[in-house]
């Protein structure tokens, strides 16, 4: 340790004296006084930054980890982020930033075989990669984890619950019986104080360093957001397959309010989320529930779970017609009304329709029905969202080729003519040098996958060829097995920034962290209910000039739903 410090617990890195009385700072950006003040802070406190999408967290982090490195030489630094996407993009950050060499800092994935893992864990120093990754190897017993010295937690707003972040910090700190320092980003750290609580608790959170954009230091660096909000009209054809629906959905809650579990019959107030609360709150007194004064039998309480089931898969499919379109709803749709017919079905799916047969089995299948009639008919009339959507997008590049169109060329004088006492010729005027051309991107965020193939497809299929569409989503398979790997997301993510593809639209997976260059318009096709989800969102504009935001909502419920949740955290 340093001049009188105890030595460390045996088995933990020790402090070298000969660098710890100093700290370095880079000086290869330019100086922003917020920065070198959090940065100060979180060397010597178990820091939580709160700081607005783009600028500078990443920054932040790469210095403090730096100086550890130095501090610690035979100490480990972590830095987590939750997809692997954001991990390769953030440790390529990081070496560009502070010099980081190949040899000391290292990706990890679940991919690599064990063996493969456990060598770079003794040969390198700084090592980037998931939560889950790093809670596995601990677990594995091949990280080296009372060598930990420092851990990062990028979008630090997951860490709650049983998320493995917590998990991590938990494992390094038992280790190292406390000694190691702690940093925690988010540019959005939760929704109340309940969860902001709850995420201070969980990583061990001793200082806050909290900046909006409108705090006097860092208000030079910020950029201007117009946030619109776009009400779209229901079309009839719709409407009536969205009554038919409410219709089976009623069905089956009136079945568990009159079991006095649950008092909603109408879907539109009403979601999947809050019924799965009702179901949880059930099952912790299903010993208790009575029904006519007497115990519920086990055959009572069995129906009573199999309805909440059916009411939350029933809602699932109730927000992919009215907020995603028919397309999306009817494979959904139409694999609960086969179910029961295909040998191997999803059981989940089965016990659906099984529920709904109880008493609503006909306007089911007229709903199914009516859905393949528009999903097959060529001249069905487009989603209206979709065709709010294309007209927002047409627009943005309408009016960007206006604000960027170059001036013609002057009618007059297309010559310059010589003196009278030059012997020169007639010489055509020099063209001034072109402006060179600001490219300008999209990003449009919905919730389901089929949700980005529909929209994908549709914008490649316009006749504009100012719009290049390409579509970004996670590594999981779904139900076609069509999720991305983490080559073609990383290339995908380059050729956008390039300007290849010059709107890109996503899944949550582009919802945090990812550098991908200047973005002027946002179009959120679904309006999440989740504050730190909308902001995270938002926060793909205005890192390098002003951007825009547009909400896409039905008219009605919807609407209503966003306005009320919107001027609850703003």
């Amino acid at each position: 340790g340093g001049d009188g410090a105890p030595p460390p617990p045996e088995g933990l890195p020790e402090l070298d004296a000969g660098t710890s009385h100093s700290w370095i700072y880079p000086l290869n950006l330019p100086m922003r006084t917020y920065q070198h003040s959090i940065v100060s802070e979180a060397l010597t406190k178990n820091t939580l930054v709160c700081l607005p999408t783009g600028l500078g967290k990443t920054f932040i982090a790469a210095v403090v980890m730096y100086n550890f490195r130095r501090w610690f030489p035979d100490g480990l630094v972590l830095f987590m982020a939750p997809t692997k996407p954001l991990v390769a993009q953030q440790i390529e950050a990081c070496r560009a930033l502070v010099g980081m060499s190949y040899g000391d800092s290292a990706e990890l994935t679940g991919k690599m075989p064990k063996a493969e893992r456990e060598k770079v864990w003794q040969q390198a120093h700084t090592f980037f990669l998931t939560p889950q990754t790093a809670q596995n190897d601990i677990e594995l017993g091949i990280c080296p984890v009372r060598r930990v010295v420092c851990v990062v937690i990028d979008e630090a707003h997951r860490a709650t619950g049983n998320y493995a972040y917590c998990g991590v910090v938990k494992a390094v700190n038992a280790a190292t019986a406390g000694r190691f320092r702690c940093l925690a980003l988010s540019a959005t750290p939760g929704k109340d104080v309940k969860t902001l609580q709850a995420i201070v608790e969980n990583v061990l959170v001793a200082h806050i360093e909290f900046r909006d954009e409108d705090s006097a230091d860092v208000m030079t660096y910020t950029h201007h957001k117009e946030i619109q909000v776009v009400s779209v009209p229901i079309c009839p054809r719709l409407a009536q397959m969205t009554l038919r629906l409410e219709k089976v959905i009623s069905d089956v809650l009136k079945r568990l309010t009159s079991r006095r579990v649950f008092f909603e019959v109408n879907p539109q107030r009403t979601s999947a989320v809050v019924l799965q609360k009702a179901a949880q709150k059930f099952e912790g007194e299903a010993n208790l529930a009575e029904h006519a004064n007497r115990p519920l039998t086990n055959e009572e309480r069995g129906a009573i779970r199999a309805d909440f089931g059916c009411a939350m898969g029933l809602m699932h499919g109730y927000v992919l017609l009215t907020k995603h379109g028919p397309k999306c709803a009817f494979g959904y749709f139409c694999e609960i009304d086969q179910s029961l017919r295909t040998p191997g079905a999803e059981s989940t799916k089965q016990s659906i329709a099984r529920r709904v047969a109880l008493e609503s089995r006909k306007e089911f299948s007229q709903l199914v029905s009516s859905l393949e009639q528009i999903v097959n008919d060529p001249d069905a009339p487009l989603f209206p969202k979709l065709g709010a959507l294309e007209t927002v997008v047409r627009g943005h590049f309408d009016s960007h080729a206006r604000a960027h169109a170059q001036p013609s060329a002057p009618a007059q004088l297309p010559w310059i003519r010589p003196s009278p006492n030059s012997n020169e010729s007639a010489l055509p005027a020099a063209t001034p040098p072109a402006p060179k051309e600001r490219t300008t991107c999209v990003i449009i965020f919905t919730t389901y996958r089929d949700s980005v193939f529909e929209i994908t497809q549709h914008l490649q299929m316009l006749a504009d060829d100012r719009i290049r569409a390409a579509h970004f989503i996670g590594q999981g398979g779904g139900k076609a097995g069509r999720g991305q790997t983490q080559r073609v997301q990383q290339e995908t993510v380059e050729r956008f920034r390039k300007g290849e593809f010059n709107v890109l639209v996503c899944t949550c997976i582009g919802e945090e962290g990812l550098d991908i260059g200047a973005v002027d318009l946002i179009v959120c096709y679904d309006a999440v209910q989740a504050p730190t989800r909308l902001v995270q969102r938002f926060g793909r504009t205005g890192r390098h000039r002003a951007g825009r935001c547009v909400v896409l909502v039905n008219e009605g419920a919807d609407a209503e739903s966003h306005e009320k949740v919107f001027a609850e955290n703003t």
